[in-house]
């Protein structure tokens, strides 16, 4: 079963649209997973990730791939919710391919994550 994909631009982790995709996932308290790539893992932009999603009822946590990143493709494919910050897209494609995430999300949605 394939999973959804919700795109949406200028939308902040305060946004009703983040509760959405969380119920989208079709789990009590879905993996909710931040690629911070397009804003090259900007420490600001983690931050009020966490900030905003520690109070739902899900489990945050963040996938970096600036630095010595520690099995990210891994970690994104077992995610129910995989948020993407926007940015520079062109860059974060080119990160993702060389570190497999690419791949990972496709079969994250392919299992039917968010």
């Amino acid at each position: 079963m394939a999973g959804t994909i919700v795109a949406i631009g200028g939308a902040d982790d305060t946004s009703p649209l983040v509760d959405f995709m969380l119920g989208c996932a079709g789990v009590d308290s879905p993996r909710i997973c931040l690629l911070a790539t397009p804003k090259g893992d900007d420490p600001g932009r983690i931050v009020s990730f966490y900030a905003a999603l520690v109070p739902r009822p899900c489990r945050p946590y963040h996938v970096e791939l600036f630095g010595m990143p520690e099995r990210p493709a891994e970690r994104v494919a077992e995610a129910d919710v995989v948020l993407v910050s926007g940015g520079n897209t062109a860059n974060a494609l080119a990160l993702w391919r060389l570190h497999g995430v690419d791949r990972a999300l496709r079969q994250a949605w392919e299992r039917g994550a968010v």
